[in-house]
């Protein structure tokens, strides 16, 4: 039976959040729900969920609906196409685009990869549009966009433009900027330009896809500051030397909160020097033996690190209290890889650490436990992978770390580390150890409760 309760405006909400296809599962449910969903301002055509259908044929189910809301004089508030393969004409795409920014659109989000696409003038004169993301093998040229009330605008394109720092200026209400995957900034005859960025900006985020690797950030030679930039993103990117070796490029970002850095390279140390910050994470997953992160952070809260390890950490300031997850790869269970581990756990010895260390490596080098140094301690130490050979992992971790509490995936009931907290406790290491099952997205784990024995 219908509920009177739930109004066309309710049903239409609800459905806001989900997907296309999940949406259009809802007109099943009664005649409200689809009328809610032919009428809904929220167009989502996704063509991976049109499974046996050609890209032209795809088109002719977003050119119905729009071609229904014309005629009904409906508004939209967001359109997102999505395409996953090339279509023979171009020019459909672009008829459908220009008719969702006629309709109202103020969030549009496009992918097609058709290199001969063109953005439809509708679109680039926008007076309305809020929010737009294009992404797919065409190109554009963002000196013919002028939309005045853009807020956010991802690309992952390939876009030309004079100067970056004069696309943002067209732009006065623009907070959001980010540049996804395999994109290029070419000024007009096509030479490779830096980007800069208005000190309207809170969210920066700039990532490229690795083969792709051709942009030089040198922030340091900016000469005026992102006043309200909030959080910044930098992933796989080709940065300047002097990005982070100098503390004096943090006084750039004074209201910067977050700062993510993955997998970047081009500099020889990380130095980060801010009153503002409050939480960092750093991604490496080349090694790197001569890196030094120095932070000098008094209100850092929390600190995320993944790599494969080596790099060496200098803790000038912290807050009183905060967290650390650290996440680590372990490719060499040798005596100076844990001589690292040691020296890095200590350098975050004050906070409260999460460490998990996924083992790919042989380490049936460790077999007989020889006692405990006074290790540093970790709330949670979650331990993946190591074969048979385990217990050798976990006997190196206990000898420069005390963990509270250790999370294992559940194997089977003869795995290595079972025996080895056995003999743990049969030797007054550990007073006692108690185990409880816990699931995780599907898998099931087994987290023991670790009570020392002061030493």
């Amino acid at each position: 039976m219908e509920n009177p309760l739930l109004l066309g405006d309710t049903i239409e909400r609800i459905q806001s959040f989900l997907n296309g296809k999940e949406a259009a599962r809802t007109t099943i449910l009664s005649k409200s729900w689809y009328s809610a969903w032919s009428t809904r301002p929220n167009l989502d055509f996704d063509q991976r969920h049109f499974r046996f259908r050609s890209a032209d044929q795809f088109l002719e189910f977003p050119k119905t609906a729009l071609q229904r809301y014309e005629d009904l004089n409906l508004k939209i508030h967001s359109f997102r196409l999505l395409m996953v393969e090339s279509h023979r004409d171009a020019s459909l795409a672009k008829e459908l685009v220009a008719k969702a920014v006629k309709l109202g659109a103020v969030d549009l989000d496009f992918t097609s990869w058709n290199p001969s696409f063109v953005l439809p003038e509708e679109l680039l004169r926008s007076e309305a549009l809020a929010a737009l993301s294009l992404a797919g093998t065409f190109e554009i040229d963002l000196a013919l966009l002028n939309c005045s009330k853009l807020k956010s605008l991802t690309l992952s394109v390939t876009a030309k433009c004079d100067l970056v720092r004069d696309l943002i200026w067209r732009f006065p209400s623009l907070e959001r900027l980010k540049f996804d995957g395999h994109y290029s900034l070419c000024d007009a005859e096509g030479r490779r330009s830096h980007p800069f960025f208005d000190d309207r900006l809170n969210r920066l985020e700039i990532q490229l896809e690795f083969g792709f690797r051709s942009l030089r950030l040198e922030f340091d030679k900016l000469d005026y500051e992102f006043q309200k930039l909030e959080y910044m993103y930098l992933g796989h990117l080709l940065v300047d030397g002097n990005l982070f070796s100098h503390a004096s490029v943090f006084s750039k970002f004074p209201s910067l909160k977050e700062l993510v850095i993955w997998d970047c390279y081009g500099f020889k140390d990380i130095r980060i020097c801010s009153k503002s910050v409050e939480r960092i994470s750093i991604g490496l997953v080349e090694e790197r033996s001569s890196y030094v992160t120095e932070l000098d952070v008094p209100n850092m809260r929390k600190l995320e690190f993944e790599g494969l390890g080596w790099s060496r950490l200098a803790l000038k300031k912290a807050r009183s209290e905060w967290e650390s997850d650290i996440r680590l790869t372990c490719i060499e269970a040798s005596s100076r890889w844990f001589g690292w581990l040691d020296g890095f756990l200590e350098s975050l010895r004050g906070s409260k650490i999460s460490l998990c260390v996924k083992v790919k490596c042989d380490c049936r080098s460790y077999a007989k436990f020889e006692g405990l140094s006074r290790g540093v301690l970790v709330e949670n130490l979650r331990v993946e992978g190591g074969g048979v050979y385990i217990a050798g992992v976990v006997h190196m971790l206990f000898r420069i770390c005390r963990p509270k509490v250790m999370i294992r995936e559940y194997i089977s009931a003869s795995d290595p580390v079972y025996e080895f907290l056995l003999e743990m406790v049969c030797k007054r290491v550990i007073g006692q150890v108690n185990v409880e099952t816990c699931f995780d997205d599907g898998r099931q784990f087994i987290r023991f409760q670790l009570i020392w024995v002061p030493i």
